[in-house]
């Protein structure tokens, strides 16, 4: 769960430093920049400095003994990662 503690963890710092004030995608950039310590530049170039929209369509669901495998189709074609967190 990489991802999702980071995630947190940036997202708690931006919200703290920027409430209630002006801010640019730069600003988000500079907290990543000081909180992530791997590669995320697709990231910020498919997500924070356009304003392309993220479409999936569940394309099909299998069930397995104990969890579920979910096909996703891009209907973008947007090259990022993608990571789905279900509680």
């Amino acid at each position: 769960m990489w991802v999702k503690k980071k995630w947190t963890k940036v997202s708690k710092i931006f919200f703290a430093q920027y409430k209630l004030r002006p801010v640019s995608s730069k600003d988000f950039e500079k907290i990543l920049d000081t909180n992530v310590d791997k590669d995320i530049s697709w990231f910020l170039n498919e997500y924070v400095s356009t304003n392309e929209r993220i479409d999936f369509k569940i394309k099909k669901v299998y069930k397995t003994a104990d969890s579920l495998k979910v096909t996703l189709k891009n209907k973008t074609g947007n090259h990022g990662a993608y990571i789905a967190i279900w509680s």
